[in-house]
């Protein structure tokens, strides 16, 4: 079911579950990227699974946590994707303008699982670890 994303990328959503498919620009210079046309001169595509866990409400606001796999790797991809689809991020400055003057928070991201194959072997390395930060417990 495609929802639509402002005409830039595309939106697949089914319950709580969904992928985000975009065209990213980075601007080294301003450490910032944005999502853009497709056929826009640098641009490099962007393609992430979502699922919603559960919600919270902070400061009266009501915020979803949500487990995130990257199928690319691109600059602050998943700020400047859930930003864009309307969804940004508690406490990211650079994406979330709730929180644009502020400098005593930061992003609520949080790696709980890497993988990545070993470069002096055959095998997998993978690492895993539970949050700490309250903000990460329903």
């Amino acid at each position: 079911d495609v929802l639509g994303s402002r005409g830039l990328g595309d939106v697949y959503k089914e319950g709580d579950k969904g992928e985000f498919t975009d065209y990213l620009l980075k601007d080294g210079k301003n450490n910032i990227s944005t999502v853009t046309d497709k056929d826009t001169k640098g641009s490099k595509k962007a393609v992430l699974l979502y699922e919603k866990l559960g919600e919270k409400t902070i400061d009266g606001e009501k915020y979803s946590l949500m487990r995130v796999r990257l199928l690319t790797g691109r600059h602050h991809q998943i700020r400047v994707q859930f930003s864009h689809h309307g969804y940004p991020l508690y406490g990211d400055i650079k994406y979330n303008s709730d929180f644009r003057n502020r400098r005593d928070v930061s992003p609520a991201l949080f790696a709980y699982h890497l993988s990545f194959k070993n470069p002096v072997g055959a095998d997998r390395i993978t690492v895993e670890a539970e949050p700490e930060s309250e903000i990460f417990r329903l």
